[in-house]
This record gives C-alpha cells, structure tokens and sequence, in this order.
C-alpha cells in the first residue's frame, strides 16, 4: 500500500513492530529497498506486556501528527492504550479474529497473571480499539472473520486491500538452490499453490472451513496422473503445519514425481517464480474467498484456482464489482476436471490470463488504490471538522 501511495504522490510512510516475523518484513517484498528506506520506520513496541512496565507506549502519540493512519496487528491495542483512534483498521487475520478473544489454560500462577493481563489489557483493549477505528476495512467471506465482527458488534467496509505491487523485476536472478530444484519443470503444465500447507486441523481459533486443504490439490493430480495427464508439475512450498502430511500422502499416492518442494521464501521470489514457471496458481479450497497468495497469483496475470461460496450476483452486491475471473471448484473432483480442461485448451487459459491480470489491476491494484484515497480525503475532511467544532467549545 505504501508502495501504491507513493506512486500517487502521498507522503506515505511505513512503521514496523518489534516482533515482525521475518517473513513479512519489506526487504523480503522489494528487489529495491533502498528506495524506500528513509520512509521505514522500526518502533520499539511489540511485545505489550513487557511494554506496559516499560512505558514505550508514549511513542504512539506520534500519530497524532499524520492526517491518516491505517493499522493492523496490534495496532488498535496501541491506539486503545494511547486514547487515540486508528483511522483504518485493516486485519490480516488472527488479529480480528483472535486476539480479542484469546484464552490462556490456568496451569501455573504464570498463567494465571497472564491470563489477567490478557483480560485486562490485551483483549479488552484490541476490542476498544477495532470498535473505535473510523473504518474497518474487511472483504468478511471467511466464516472467522464474519463470527468476529459480529461478536465485536462492528459493521465494515467490504473493500480489497492493495497488498500487492508488482515490481519490474525482469534482471533480477533467483537464488541457485531455487533455480536447481526449478530445473525439471520445463516443458511441463505448472501448476503452484505456495499457501501454508494447512488441511488438517484449525490453528489459532480460525474456523475448520478457513482451512488451505491443500490435500484435495494432492488427491487431484492422482486423478489426472491416472487419465495419462503425465506432464503436471505442482510446487509446494515447506511452510505451514501440514508439511509432512502433505509429503507423507503424496508418498503414498506415489506421486513424488509431480511435485516440486521449494523452501519457504521471500514474496518477490515468489513472484519471480509465478511469473516465469507456472501456468496456474491455487489459493485454497476452505474459506470461501482467496487471500495473499491469491492475489500475488492474479498480480502476475496468472489464472487462479480458489472456493468461492458467494455468488456472482451477491458478490457484486456485496462489493460493488464483477466477480473475480477465477476456476472456481472445491472438490477434487471439480479440481482434477478444470485441470484437465484447461490442458487440452491452452487458448482459453491465455485468455483467462489477461482477464486475471485485467481484473487485479482494477479492482485491487492501481484502480483500487484510488479509492482509498478518495476514503482518506472524507476522512481527513471530517478529523479537520471535529478539531473545528472542539475549538469553539
């Protein structure tokens, strides 16, 4: 998002907790982080109890200098702790459906003062903060989230995120370990789904049907391999709690020969592989709706195989735009037949391509960026108004 602001002329700047996961972190989403360095910023909170005796949280108030703040993680927690109120709260996941509601087991005195300072403060105040953020921006397909939002009796804008920015990457090399294990796909169907193998049981409080179930994808190409389809290729990457699960059932369907596994790596690698190995992405087949490595497929002008729950008419009701160019299947059977299809019609999977490519640009890149901005201005408009109306009193 900083990225798209950037591009618009707007001033915009990037603070990072204290314990991001590595993972995440912007060097890992830029082939250009020096250029945007002086607007990175590291705070020195992170971790809130240890922040709450140490009186860090000071360094919020800050915020209050920008026209706009946007927030995620733990950022209403912060806000709530400062009495400031987050312009946009944008959840990345557990952070809405989680953390306000997290429980500790009482084994230990330990976990009994955790457990107070969990109700007390933590919970208690990343509520307050989602409740009292000007705008929560959640697209609420996904059962977790929607059970959320209703338990914290907040209502949101259905809105998509501009969470990914294509780069021009093109003279950029990929690391020689990654290219080694990329080297027996070549004049084969590539087929990727780099989301956490994640299919056999709920993690931190999601719903059972927010799940990647990248076991159907697994199951699937034993179906195509059976029909002679000899030439598909699937990646999967080593991150998530499922991964020998996942390997454990290809070994058994004896199908190591049609998946690639590729350690857990930076986004703009991933994209660099999208854009120059695969034919298809796969999202997920739990959930209802796609997520980041949706978009990161769609972003490279791939086509996407994802569950969608909600209609195309609803869809658009919901959202106020066409239904997304997607495969749309979520049984193995469904996922094996729309392969097959699209093997036997490459024509068809060029053009579905483009209109993926089409459909993000719009709707979640450089179209979309615009209508955030126009949200910032109504919002700044009317901080300006109050400040006005205190002024008088």
């Amino acid at each position: 998002m900083m990225r798209y602001l950037i591009d618009r002329g707007i001033d915009a700047h990037l603070y990072l907790f204290k314990d991001e996961l590595d993972h995440f972190l912007p060097e890992n989403d830029t082939w250009s982080i020096s250029i945007y360095s002086t607007r990175i910023h590291n705070l020195e909170c992170g971790f809130p109890f240890k922040d709450l005796f140490s009186f860090r949280y000071n360094e919020f108030k800050q915020f209050v200098n920008f026209d706009i703040v946007i927030g995620c993680g733990l950022s209403p927690f912060y806000f709530a702790m400062n009495r400031l109120k987050l312009d946009f709260f944008i959840p990345y996941g557990s952070d809405l459906y989680e953390i306000p509601f997290r429980t500790f087991s009482l084994r230990s005195p330990k976990h009994i003062l955790a457990e107070i300072l969990n109700s007390l403060f933590l919970k208690r105040q990343q509520k307050n903060g989602i409740k009292n953020a000007r705008i929560n921006v959640v697209l609420d397909f996904a059962k977790s989230y929607t059970a959320a939002l209703n338990k914290l009796g907040v209502k949101s804008v259905k809105l998509h995120i501009p969470m990914v920015f294509r780069e021009q990457d093109e003279f950029e090399v990929l690391p020689q370990v990654i290219l080694d294990r990329l080297t027996s796909l070549k004049d084969n169907f590539v087929i990727i789904q780099h989301s956490r193998q994640y299919w056999y049981a709920s993690l931190d409080g999601a719903n059972v049907e927010d799940m990647k179930y990248n076991n159907l994808l697994i199951r699937a190409i034993k179906i195509l391999v059976e029909d002679g389809h000899h030439n598909v290729r699937c990646i999967f990457l080593e991150y998530g709690p499922d991964i020998n699960r996942s390997k454990a059932l290809i070994e058994e369907l004896n199908l190591n020969n049609y998946f690639i596994w590729l350690p857990k790596m930076p986004r703009k690698f991933l994209m660099k592989i999208i854009s120059d190995y695969a034919q298809l992405g796969v999202d997920q087949f739990g959930g209802g709706y796609f997520g980041g490595t949706g978009y990161e497929v769609l972003a490279c002008g791939k086509p996407l195989m994802n569950a969608i729950s909600i209609s195309p008419d609803k869809y658009k009701e919901i959202t106020g735009i066409d239904f997304p160019p997607i495969i749309n299947v979520s049984t193995v059977e469904e996922i094996a037949a729309a392969i097959s299809y699209y093997l036997a019609t490459p024509d068809k999977l060029a053009i579905l391509a483009q209109k993926s490519k089409n459909w993000f640009d719009e709707n979640c890149g450089t179209g979309l960026i615009d209508t955030y901005i126009k949200m910032f201005k109504e919002i700044k408009a009317e901080k300006v108004k109050e400040l006005g109306a205190q002024a008088t009193t």
